[in-house]
């Protein structure tokens, strides 16, 4: 992701801590083929930390490749991360994975064995031509939902949709047992 693509993104992520709930904790992986950390590691949101995002980020230089699986993986490994808290992960892309897995099948499973119960995944499509089977893939083996970042879309109304899909609750596992005797 770079260029205009890489600004709605940044635009986005300010956005998104600007509004988070004090009481979380946040922090933000730059990832190609491997992530860099903001440096302060977990801190808490507001306009401030925003801003710290915004120099961490501004001083990437994105051009890698794209490994969707190994960035959602390395977030549920990040350090600094007080346990007692719940994880929430969110992934945010611009295009379709270029390296790793790449069959929304696979990145699925990979999410699925590496993230677990460990932590709940929300993915935003960034751009129109994203990967948005993909990126439904990855959020649906991580227990969370799908968001869009459309043309026409302010950053605020999607970081709400992003805060809003990250402190609900999703189901997981979910099994329906219809009674004898009915049938589809």
């Amino acid at each position: 992701m770079f260029g205009e693509r890489f600004e709605r993104a940044k635009k986005l992520v300010a956005e998104v801590i600007s509004n988070m709930d004090r009481r979380d904790r946040v922090t933000v992986l730059a990832c190609d083929t491997t992530c860099k950390q903001l440096r302060a590691g977990f801190v808490p949101p507001g306009v401030a930390a925003a801003n710290d995002v915004g120099s961490f980020l501004g001083d990437v230089r994105p051009d890698g490749a794209s490994d969707m699986a190994a960035a959602v993986s390395a977030a549920t490994r990040v350090s600094g991360r007080d346990a007692g808290r719940p994880l929430r992960v969110t992934l945010l892309s611009a295009g379709a994975a270029t390296a790793g897995y790449r069959e929304p099948n696979r990145l699925a499973k990979l999410v699925t064995e590496q993230v677990g119960e460990k932590a709940q995944v929300v993915t935003v499509a960034v751009t129109p031509d994203a990967d948005a089977t993909a990126l439904e893939a990855i959020a649906r083996a991580g227990g969370g939902v799908f968001v869009t970042y459309s043309p026409g879309r302010l950053a605020p109304e999607v970081a709400r949709d992003i805060l809003d899909a990250s402190y609900g609750a999703t189901l997981r596992n979910v099994e329906v047992v219809l009674p004898e005797g009915l049938v589809d």
